[in-house]
């Protein structure tokens, strides 16, 4: 992996260049949307030097030793589980990932992954820089360095998707009533919208934590409590984790619940 240039005297340059970076969330959608119609960006240069701008300020974000070391616990956690790994990666990913968006002036959340996806991709295809920081970046969250073809992703999913709604359908409304408002969703909700919010359910378990926490810790520590009295001399990141961790397999318990034939429990 190419690991030259990330520090030193390209380090300065983007304290001097931090002004302008702002702007390159309005750049990248005006090259993007260019590019959907066949144009050339308008000035290719400029975003190529905000988009290396930004791939170097997030391997400085992802190369953070405490970052580095949760990722390694959520790897330990999943255990070769690739869907788990990438569900409970996003919200971590996306904390480190936050200010960075916001010098750049990319948007929010998942709408800014998109936005950075597409315009290194675009920028890519005259500067070979951008492609190779772009799988160093990859490797640093323990993905491999070349994105799979989006093609063969979306027919997967749309094929998982379809399996896990007939399931879904095929469990009563008293069994997937719980699972939908355990998602945030109408007790009633539709197999569909179900099925589509099952790939947030680490995303939700975290929300659930983070609620919890707010409480305080004498509220969900202690005998017939959330955790035992073990875990009081915890750290708030422990107990949170810890939290993340059950609110997980409540979640896990009750789709398998739902997706999970009767008849199998009469046996």
């Amino acid at each position: 992996m190419s690991q030259s240039g990330y520090k030193g005297a390209f380090s300065s340059q983007l304290k001097a260049d931090e002004g302008s970076d702002s702007s390159l969330g309005k750049q990248f959608s005006k090259a993007i949307n260019a590019n959907a119609k066949g144009l050339e960006p308008e000035d290719p240069d400029e975003l190529e030097r905000g988009a290396l701008a930004l791939l170097h300020a997030l391997h400085e974000a992802y190369s953070e030793e405490a970052f580095q070391s949760e990722l390694e616990q959520i790897r330990k956690a999943t255990a070769g589980d690739e869907l788990k790994y990438l569900t409970t990666l996003a919200p971590v990913a996306g904390k480190i990932q936050a200010p960075v968006f916001i010098r750049f002036g990319l948007p929010p959340g998942q709408r800014g992954v998109v936005v950075m996806k597409l315009g290194i991709r675009l920028v890519s295809t005259w500067q070979p820089e951008a492609k190779e920081l772009a799988g160093d970046l990859r490797e640093l969250l323990g993905l491999k360095r070349e994105e799979e073809d989006i093609t063969s992703l979306t027919k997967q999913a749309e094929s998982g998707l379809r399996e896990l709604e007939q399931k879904i359908a095929r469990a009563p409304l008293d069994v997937r009533g719980p699972l939908a408002e355990a998602l945030l969703l109408p007790y009633k909700a539709t197999p569909t919208e179900i099925a589509l919010e099952i790939p947030k359910m680490e995303a939700r378990a975290q929300q659930l934590a983070e609620h919890h926490m707010q409480r305080g810790r004498s509220e969900i520590i202690g005998e017939g409590k959330l955790v035992g009295s073990e875990m009081e001399g915890a750290s708030d990141h422990e107990l949170t984790k810890k939290l993340q961790e059950l609110f997980s397999r409540y979640l896990q318990k009750i789709l398998a619940r739902v997706v999970t034939p009767l008849d199998s429990f009469t046996r």
